[in-house]
């Protein structure tokens, strides 16, 4: 549910229901009483987040910013943001949100593809951007049937993957010593490596290309 200041600096002045996940394919969802702003649900499916699988809604939003969108059980949208267009808070231009990451006490369970990491350098202005760990690396990028992993942190036990455009993850693989070769049976385009420490922790996201 939300509570405040929308879109239009109209005011909610009750509780609005953001995210209605028992809808099926083919229904309206309404973001606004009268119903001027609206959604329809064109498919449903599955993600793998963290540890387990949780319900993904794709739906055409007609007049929102990024279209289709694609709303997470327990995350919201992951093109448009949490809150959407529903929220009066500008953070790319007229009300355009868009969504980066999605942490849940302190780890991440989601990261957008078009991002590397949860704060990129080139949406930050006067904050000196996170490093990425110097004792891991990933290559060659871009790549054909294997990735190399080298990894040199002071963690024995990582998890790799790799994530699509879609935000679904393709690869998933342990990695156990200092230089592992993983391989990468999949299409050509643009992926999002991730590799993660025993608690969950993101060590080092990179942007790669299968050729």
């Amino acid at each position: 549910y939300y509570l405040g200041e929308t879109i239009f600096s109209l005011y909610c002045e009750e509780e609005f229901l953001l995210y209605d996940f028992t809808k099926q394919i083919g229904d309206t969802i309404k973001h606004d009483p009268e119903g001027l702003f609206f959604s329809v649900i064109l498919d449903i499916d599955s993600v793998l987040i963290g540890d387990g699988y949780r319900k993904r809604y794709s739906i055409d939003n007609h007049w929102f910013y990024h279209n289709p969108d694609y709303i997470i059980e327990g995350i919201g949208s992951v093109v448009n943001g949490l809150l959407g267009h529903i929220s009066d808070i500008p953070t790319c231009g007229t009300h355009y949100w868009e969504h980066v990451c999605f942490r849940e006490n302190g780890i991440v369970k989601y990261l957008n593809p078009a991002f590397d990491e949860c704060f990129p350098s080139h949406l930050l202005s006067g904050v000196k951007p996170p490093a990425y760990e110097p004792t891991i690396q990933l290559y060659p990028n871009p790549f054909k049937n294997e990735i190399v992993i080298v990894n040199q942190h002071n963690c024995s036990d990582l998890f790799f993957k790799l994530i699509d455009i879609n935000g679904k993850t393709v690869i998933t693989s342990s990695i156990k010593g200092n230089k592992v070769s993983v391989p990468v049976n999949i299409s050509t385009g643009i992926y999002n490596a991730v590799l993660i420490d025993g608690s969950g922790k993101i060590l080092i996201t990179q942007k790669m290309v299968k050729e």
